[in-house]
């Protein structure tokens, strides 16, 4: 965890952005809030197949999930992993 990656939207869902990893993975970035802080920005600032930035911030190997968030350079500073 931790680690960054580029990725493709895939989809942008009313709960998130669906990010493919490549190599059949899929992750998502939750529009959740953390710590009063959007954990990423509004669903119209993602476009499908746009190239972005993203952070594992949890796996949940039972479920199969991959949780991702954005970096913090750029317009995502100060996001905060879950």
């Amino acid at each position: 965890m931790g680690q960054e990656f580029r990725g493709t939207v895939e989809k942008v869902l009313p709960i998130g952005v669906l990010v493919d990893l490549g190599d059949g993975i899929f992750g998502l970035v939750p529009f959740r809030e953390i710590d009063g802080r959007p954990a990423a920005s509004p669903a119209e600032d993602f476009e499908v197949g746009e190239d972005i930035a993203v952070v594992v911030a949890e796996i949940e190997l039972r479920t199969r999930r991959v949780f991702l968030y954005r970096p913090e350079s750029g317009q995502y500073a100060g996001v905060v992993p879950t």
